[in-house]
């Protein structure tokens, strides 16, 4: 009976993948670069130099299999792609916390990961989350195994810190993140060298940052090539940015300051940063200053795990890489995407918890708590329910009542104004957007050779769209230094 429910779980939550992916894209990041890339490499032939796209410029591990995905199957093929990592990383997680856990604790491990509603809401979305949390779970895995096996000898640990190095680098190519990653594995392998106090230096730490930097460098190396720093569009250092592609050092500054505060507010203090590591897990809402997404009270189980009777060797540092991601997370950007890749940790240290002692009580309560999780899900993705006295769009589109444009009109409220700028606008037009949020995947401006060299179609200054338009509005003495803040750009419409 255990095993025909597992798979009839699995089964369901395949088909809510399916018919996620399945949708006319909405969510912003896809519209804003995630499929916006894809989209003009396949229509450029090429890799264009993003004028206003800043996002652009992040590593793009991921689109790459999103431009797979998008030119050979369409949007649903793309966006199949992340949902093929999240299976990817709940096999990782059973696999590992079978380790650890009886087989019914493993399958915990792995659902209270699934049931996440953050988790299940971008699941089928074009999104990079589920491919950064894959492998930078795998790397964590590698280094564990490397601190167990180089209790014998260095040399015994050197492969899985080279596979631990692998994953790291893979997860950098994701997300500049990847970074602190490496420095968290590091510092799990000293907490490690302390415990079991061996007196040898960790020299597998070199090749592990070694082969995960070296994973990073095309990106470093593009970045380069075409805007002339290699962290672009962030600034370090001594050094300076170049003002390419429409970017300066000012609004380097006031890029960094927003992520710092995003999910987190403008005007929260160092204490209610360092509690929303509980309050993320207890009240969170799908609103950026509120950490934007849902987690679940269930994880707030997980420190239960140091205290089990029998407690593997490898939860002490489970605990201790939790610790450090989410003091780190607490500090900096304060969002539930961001704290995606500690769950699988948790869910393994709360498989670990309920494996131990009162079982039936506590699997039972883990049981409400998934059905809670997967009910919130639902409600914040699919609303079925008739709200307002309209049918959900969702179900309008799924029963072929509402037509792929009728559906995007419903849920995005700008989409008929992208739909006249596509009707309007033709070669050698250049559209500025204003206050328009940029989804420039809604456009589809012609670009190549007349638009150079902007062959996105269109201006903006993303991140802070007002900018440049406020500062040359400020400035101007008459209509025309306006006309001249335009022309000088190449525009022909505003919207």
């Amino acid at each position: 009976a255990g095993v025909w429910l597992v798979g009839a779980g699995m089964f369901a939550y395949a088909a809510w993948i399916v018919l996620g992916a399945a949708l006319p894209v909405t969510s912003l990041d896809e519209m804003v670069y995630h499929l916006e890339v894809p989209k003009r490499i396949l229509q450029e032939g090429y890799l264009p130099p993003f004028t206003d796209n800043v996002l652009a410029y992040y590593p793009m591990g991921p689109q790459m299999l999103f431009l797979y995905g998008l030119g050979n199957v369409g949007e649903t093929g793309a966006r199949l792609f992340h949902g093929l990592f999240g299976i990817l990383v709940l096999l990782a997680i059973y696999g590992y916390a079978r380790t650890l856990v009886d087989r019914t604790g493993a399958v915990i491990a792995a659902t209270l990961f699934a049931t996440v509603p953050t988790v299940m809401v971008i699941g089928a979305w074009s999104y990079i989350d589920m491919n950064f949390t894959l492998y930078a779970f795998l790397a964590l895995v590698g280094t564990l195994l490397y601190t167990e096996a180089r209790e014998t000898s260095e040399r015994a640990g050197l492969p899985w810190a080279v596979y631990a190095g692998l994953m790291a680098g893979a997860a950098w190519t994701v997300k500049y993140t990847g970074l602190q990653l490496v420095l968290l594995l590091a510092l799990v392998v000293l907490i490690a060298e302390l415990r079991s106090r061996t007196g040898r230096i960790p020299w597998a730490l070199i090749p592990l940052g070694a082969l995960a930097f070296a994973l990073f460098t095309p990106h470093l190396a593009r970045t380069w090539s075409i805007t002339g720093w290699p962290l672009f569009p962030f600034g370090l250092g001594p050094f300076e940015l170049t003002g390419a592609v429409n970017w300066s050092a000012e609004q380097s500054e006031l890029a960094l300051a927003w992520q710092r505060q995003y999910g987190a507010g403008y005007d929260r203090t160092l204490f209610e940063r360092l509690m929303s590591s509980i309050w993320v897990y207890t009240h969170a809402e799908a609103n950026y200053t509120a950490y934007d997404g849902v987690v679940g009270s269930v994880f707030l189980l997980a420190p239960l795990a140091l205290v089990v009777r029998k407690r593997p060797s490898q939860v002490t540092l489970l605990a201790v890489f939790a610790a450090a991601f989410t003091f780190y997370w607490s500090l900096t950007t304060t969002q539930v995407r961001f704290l995606i890749p500690l769950l699988p940790v948790m869910a393994v240290l709360v498989a670990v918890a309920v494996s131990d002692r009162l079982r039936t009580f506590c699997r039972a309560g883990i049981t409400v708590f998934v059905t809670i999780s997967v009910l919130l899900a639902i409600d914040s993705v699919v609303p079925f329910l008739v709200r307002g006295g309209d049918p959900s769009p969702v179900v309008g589109y799924v029963n072929g009542d509402l037509t792929r444009q009728q559906f995007l009109d419903r849920r995005l409220i700008p989409y008929g104004l992208y739909q006249e700028a596509n009707r309007r606008l033709g070669p050698g037009d250049r559209l500025y957007m204003v206050n328009m949020r940029t989804w420039g995947y809604l456009l589809d401006l012609p670009g190549r050779g007349e638009m150079s060299p902007f062959p996105n179609g269109w201006r903006s200054d993303y991140t802070f769209e007002h900018f440049n338009l406020q500062r040359a509005l400020v400035a101007a003495r008459s209509p025309a230094d306006i006309d001249e803040f335009f022309g000088s750009r190449g525009i022909t419409h505003i919207m």
